[in-house]
Order: C-alpha cells, then sequence, then structure tokens
C-alpha cells in the first residue's frame, strides 16, 4: 500500500486519507472529520455522490407506493369515512350494509368517491413521507457512522417516523379535508344542513376556499397532527422491526435484498399497527373537517393548548356514543390497512430497487458530520 502523499505533490494535503493496515482490516485516518474510518467506509464515501440521486429514488418510489395504497385501499376508506360520519341513528348496519347500500345507489364506483382528490395528492404526500423518513434515517446514521451498518435501531426508526409524520400532516391536512368532503357527500348520509354539493375535487377546493378562505383547507390541523405522528411512528417502527423478524424465515431475494414476501407481510402489519394507535384521532379529525363550510367551529378550542377543538370534539363524541365511537369504522380501516400498506412498502421497495443504487450505501454515503472519538 502506498504511503500518503507529500503536501508538495498535493495542495490538498490537509485534507489527505493516511492509510493504516491492521492485521486483515483497513483503515483510514481523515484528518477533516478527526477519525479512523473502516475501508469499507470509505469506499462508500469515494461513490459518486449519491445524496441527489438517493433524494430522486426516494420521492419517485414514494409516488409510486402512493398510487398503489390508493387504489388497493380507497374503497375501504370510503366506508370507513361513512361510518365514521353517521350519526347515532345508523343508516348502516355496519361495514357490509354501508358497502353494499353505495354499490345499490351509487354503483360500484361510489367506493372510489373522492378517489381523484388522494389520486392527485397521495403520490406528492407519500414522497414527501418517505423522503423525510430517509433523510430523518440519513441523519441518525451519520452521527453513528463508525458503526457503517445501516441498520436503524427500533427507537431510531420511531423517531425518523414521528419526524416524518410531523411534516406530512402539514401537506395532508387540505388533502383530507377535500377526500373526506367529497366521500360524506352521497344520499345515504348526506344531511339536510349541509346543502352545499361539491363537483368533483376541484370544485371543492374552490367552494372551501370561496366560503372559509385559503385557512379554511387546513382545518383539522391539529387534529390532523396528533394522528400523522404516532401514527408514523408506529408503522416504521413497526416495519423495521417485523423486517428483520422475517427475514429470519424467509429467503433473501436477489443481491442479499429483503424477500417481497418479508416486505408485504412487514408493511401490512406495520399498516394495521398504524392505524390502531391512530384511529380515535382520525375519527376527532374527520368529525372536525366536516362541519359545515361557512359556519364557526362548535368546538371550542382548550384554554391550555391550540388543539382546533380536538379535546371538545373527543368529548362530544364519548358523550353521544360512548367510547366505542371513538371506533366506529375501525373494521374497514383495518381490512384495507393490511393490503393497502403492503401494496404500498412493496411497491416503494421494488422502485427502490430498480434504481442502481445500493440502500446501505446510500444511507451511509451522505455528508458526513464530525464524528471524532477521544
Amino acid at each position: 500500500m502506498s504511503s500518503p502523499s507529500s503536501s508538495k505533490e498535493h495542495p490538498s494535503a490537509g485534507h489527505e486519507h493516511h492509510h493504516h493496515d491492521h492485521g486483515d482490516h483497513h483503515h483510514v485516518w481523515c484528518p477533516r472529520h478527526n477519525h479512523y474510518y473502516d475501508d469499507k467506509v470509505v469506499e462508500a464515501f469515494q461513490e459518486p455522490d449519491p445524496t441527489e440521486l438517493s433524494s430522486v429514488r426516494d420521492f419517485i418510489a414514494g409516488s409510486c407506493a402512493g398510487v398503489s395504497s390508493t387504489v388497493v385501499g380507497h374503497p375501504f376508506d370510503t366506508v370507513k369515512v361513512r361510518l365514521q360520519m353517521n350519526s347515532t341513528a345508523a343508516a348502516f348496519k355496519g361495514p357490509l350494509d354501508c358497502v353494499m347500500q353505495t354499490v345499490r345507489k351509487e354503483g360500484f364506483l361510489g367506493l372510489y368517491k373522492g378517489m381523484m382528490s388522494p389520486m392527485t395528492t397521495v403520490p406528492l404526500v407519500n414522497a414527501i413521507v418517505f423522503s423525510a423518513y430517509e433523510h430523518a434515517k440519513t441523519f441518525l446514521l451519520v452521527r453513528r457512522l463508525n458503526d457503517a451498518s445501516g441498520v436503524l435501531t427500533n427507537n431510531e426508526a420511531m423517531i425518523a417516523g414521528a419526524w416524518a409524520g410531523f411534516i406530512n400532516s402539514f401537506v395532508v391536512t387540505p388533502v383530507e379535508l377535500v377526500k373526506c368532503h367529497l366521500q360524506a357527500q352521497g344520499e345515504a348520509i348526506h344531511s339536510a344542513k349541509n346543502e352545499i354539493k361539491f363537483n368533483g375535487t376541484l370544485d371543492c377546493v374552490r367552494k372551501i376556499i370561496q366560503i372559509d378562505g385559503v385557512r379554511g383547507l387546513w382545518r383539522g390541523h391539529a387534529a390532523t397532527m396528533v394522528r400523522e405522528v404516532p401514527s408514523y411512528v408506529g408503522q416504521f417502527g413497526t416495519y423495521e422491526l417485523l423486517q428483520r423478524v422475517f427475514s429470519a424465515h424467509f429467503d433473501e431475494g436477489e443481491n442479499g435484498t429483503v424477500s417481497t414476501t418479508t416486505t408485504l407481510l412487514a408493511g401490512g402489519f406495520a399498516g394495521c399497527v398504524c392505524w390502531t394507535v391512530s384511529y380515535p384521532q382520525d375519527v376527532i379529525k374527520s368529525r372536525l373537517q366536516l362541519q359545515p363550510l361557512g359556519q364557526p367551529s362548535i368546538f371550542p378550542p382548550s384554554k391550555f393548548i391550540p388543539d382546533g377543538g380536538f379535546i371538545a370534539c373527543a368529548r362530544m363524541i364519548v358523550r353521544e356514543q360512548g367510547w366505542r365511537g371513538l371506533w366506529r369504522g375501525y373494521t374497514p380501516c383495518i381490512l384495507r390497512a393490511f393490503p393497502s400498506n403492503a401494496a404500498g412498502f412493496a411497491t416503494y421497495e421494488m422502485v427502490k430497487s430498480l434504481f442502481l443504487l445500493d440502500k446501505d450505501t446510500a444511507n451511509v454515503a451522505l455528508p458526513v458530520q464530525s464524528n471524532s472519538k477521544a
């Protein structure tokens, strides 16, 4: 192995890497970071800068995952919303009755009512979620770069998920608002008090802005944030954990990647956990967002925290329907969660695999913060 070059030969000698042999292992001294790194880690840094490529990869893969999960899960979501918004004098006897009444009165496509809103926006939302998650992973991984395993701990996965949920809440609130208004617009549940009719996604957006202003698109944001953060903590924490568990029982895919079976199972169960830990918040969010346009909220905000009426709404639901009211529509939600999230994660991993960039290398080979060791 050649010795380090002198500063005369390389003007940038202040940043040169010194190589040392330690038995079968090679280590490189990096003056910039005041640390010895394993040669495999250095090789990762010598790859063509993958930061931009990995960001594009995550964004595209997340978008594709959003499309597949929406197509698979939207009919279940329509049933969920309609059961959530039904009054105590139930028009539906249960999820199956809701499906049958919807198909009989509105046709099969009635189950896909309001899908244009998520179909045009969920790919972007998912892209933001996965990009935020991957960037949070990268931030956490480079802070312990000398580990170089590229594998998150459960706590790190949950922290990254919390960040993704926080970021996503700002993007998804208008999407959820429009989707819920369109889904709730049906003969079976439409009340006399809500006479405003929407002719599609753009018309719904236009009327909301016209009546409540641009800020009206973010009605229910506090409730959405309270839902998103724990939901993605549960989703990504479970997904990373189950990937390791199932990988021990199923064959690996090509080039040592996780098998499709593992991805489907981990993604499906992660979706179930995601919705279980956040479902009551989702019920409250839907109730808050589906208040009549142009009228002040009937749910006063808390005197202590800016909750947007979240606590008052929760109390009203419990008072009217009992604690079970917070779980109304949970069955179709869980029936949707497994196939929808399984499809979403499988699509995400498949699209990522199409890029000629190894996942672990991409996570490690990013701009390094100082990680010196005494």
